[in-house]
């Protein structure tokens, strides 16, 4: 009988996969990247395109303009986008951006605001995909300015934008009504750039739930919701400084308020502190989610979710609401959620800033979908009793770093843009998903 020979095969060299939640390492310097613009900066938005390039928007110093930046997937800037990587344009005044929409052609849609008028108003603009200029097919020269004038100083600002399915888009935010009085304000705009009529009769519209103190409701978020109802975040004044999270639903073809939302197309959630939102997002189902934070005595992140009926969902955390907690945290420490995505099972993630005395730290968060706590799946550092799983802390180098948008790739990571005191550059980073 022949004997059986034995034979080694060569192992693979494999490497310990990096954690869930941990910062990319294929990405820039250690998961970050830092970029300056000629003068101070911060980004306000952050998206993915389909190929994986990152595009950023913020603001600079330079100029007072809006910046664009546009990174290929390993960090670097791409230089395919108007030969550097980056691309600044004004409004005429001092402009600020503050978010931004890829169209299926690649077109990027910027709003924020711009005082070129004499005071703060609506501002929008379309930039080619390439980067080298602005869209000229868009409002004849590729930007729109919309005043609402409506009183006090007429400090209108839009904060956040949508697209619908046929191109028009949705720009929300606060707009003045009195010295102290600030209301929803809601635009919709055709693809051609001109305010749709259709909407509101004039393209504009007002939202105002005049709840208590002075008045003081702000728009900060928008999604348009399956079935294609505009769904509008933000947040109202109950009582002098003290506000509840809000949300409104609105008519896809008209614009009015959905009384099947909550009665009346509006409805506010109560966290027990001056509660403020700064994201939404609506889920395939049509709940919504609202995320920002809770301030009792120290901030906290905060979660809450609606119903599609618009009523507080029981299925979620606690009534309807999560607050982001952290075992051992120093008397003046918290957290603050400043953006919002939903991963594709359902959890919600945050990006945001974490407050401990003398520095502030970008954050990111995911919360379980059902929101009864953290995923202790995400970044689980086991032993550490300040973190046993849920969240990143990210040091951008400054001792103010903030995350102030995230988004994730069709990788599922999770891509998350802000701000850093150290030179006052935009900052970015990639987490594994």
């Amino acid at each position: 009988m022949p004997r059986a020979i034995l034979r080694l095969d060569a192992l693979e060299d494999r490497a310990v996969p990096a954690a869930v939640g941990a910062l990319d390492p294929s990405f820039g310097t250690a998961g970050r990247v830092v970029t300056s613009a000629g003068g101070a900066e911060a980004a306000s938005a952050v998206a993915v395109q389909p190929d994986g390039k990152i595009i950023v928007a913020g603001s600079t110093t330079q100029n007072n303009d809006i910046v664009l930046a546009r990174y290929n997937p390993d960090g670097s800037l791409d230089a395919t986008f108007n030969g550097s990587g980056t691309f600044q344009f004004t409004f005429g005044g001092i402009d600020t951006a503050a978010a931004l929409a890829l169209q299926p052609d690649g077109m990027i849609v910027v709003v924020g605001a711009t005082d070129a008028n004499g005071n703060p108003d609506f501002a929008a603009a379309r930039v080619l995909a390439n980067g080298t200029g602005l869209d000229t097919t868009f409002s004849g020269d590729g930007k729109v300015i919309v005043p609402f004038d409506r009183g006090g100083a007429n400090a209108d600002r839009a904060t956040a934008v949508a697209l619908q399915a046929d191109g028009r888009i949705v720009v929300v935010g606060s707009v003045q009504a009195g010295a102290t009085d600030f209301d929803f304000g809601l635009l919709r705009l055709t693809a051609a750039g001109a305010p749709d009529a259709s909407f509101g009769g004039s393209g504009l519209g007002v939202v105002a739930f005049n709840l208590g103190g002075t008045n003081d409701d702000r728009a900060t978020g928008v999604a348009v919701a399956p079935g294609g109802a505009i769904v509008v975040g933000g947040y109202a004044e109950t009582a002098a400084g003290s506000h509840d999270f809000a949300a409104v639903r609105l008519l896809a073809a008209d614009g009015s308020p959905d009384a099947t939302f909550n009665g009346d197309g509006k409805a506010t959630i109560d966290l027990g502190g001056d509660d403020v939102a700064n994201a939404v997002a609506v889920r395939a189902d049509g709940r919504v989610v609202l995320a920002g934070t809770r301030t009792a005595t120290d901030p906290r992140a905060a979660v809450a979710q609606l119903t599609a009926a618009g009523a507080s969902d029981a299925t979620f955390g606690t009534g309807g609401t999560f607050t982001a907690a952290f075992a051992l945290e120093p008397a003046g420490a918290g957290t603050r959620a400043n953006a919002l995505a939903l991963d594709d099972r359902g959890r919600v993630v945050l990006g945001g800033v974490r407050v401990t005395p003398g520095a502030t730290d970008a954050i990111v968060m995911r919360v379980a979908a059902n929101g009864v706590g953290f995923d202790v799946s995400f970044n689980n550092q086991g032993t550490v009793a300040d973190n046993p799983g849920g969240s990143t802390v990210i040091d951008f180098g400054g001792t103010t770093d903030a995350a102030v948008a995230v988004t994730i790739d069709r990788g599922g990571r999770i891509v998350v843009a802000g701000g850093t005191s150290a030179d006052g550059n935009i900052a970015l980073a990639r987490l594994i998903g």
